[in-house]
């Protein structure tokens, strides 16, 4: 989803600046929404508990609804001892404040504003 491109070059790009350093950034889509058997799942989790158990990760960042959630489900081993960075959706906060879930796991919720969203939609597509 566009969004979701949107937010990992704004990360992508933060990274840069704060850091000489070179770094690994791997993007996975999952593609967990489109499927409502979670048999899909439990085959991507083992798919990257294989690919993934040679691999030191620094940071796991899951991004759709119920990313995370389906992933510790299903046991992805990674995130055992990897730190977490959960983004979830809240509609009904206005303010969100990210918290610990967990000893490794960082939560933030975000809200969409849909209305407001549609209206500078419609402002930008008024001039054409």
């Amino acid at each position: 989803m566009p969004s979701y491109q949107n937010f990992l070059e704004g990360f992508r790009n933060e990274l840069s600046l704060d850091s000489d350093e070179p770094y690994n950034f791997i993007i996975e889509y999952l593609d967990i929404q489109r499927s409502t058997d979670e048999e899909y799942v439990k085959h991507l989790v083992a798919m990257y508990n294989e690919k993934l158990k040679s691999i030191k990760i620094h940071l796991l960042i899951t991004i759709p609804p119920f990313t995370y959630s389906l992933l510790k489900k299903y046991g992805l081993v990674a995130m055992q001892n990897t730190p977490i960075l959960k983004i979830e959706l809240d509609p009904s906060i206005d303010n969100p404040t990210p918290y610990l879930t967990d000893k490794n796991t960082l939560e933030i919720r975000l809200k969409f504003k849909i209305s407001e969203t549609l209206k500078n939609a419609f402002r930008a597509f008024s001039g054409f």
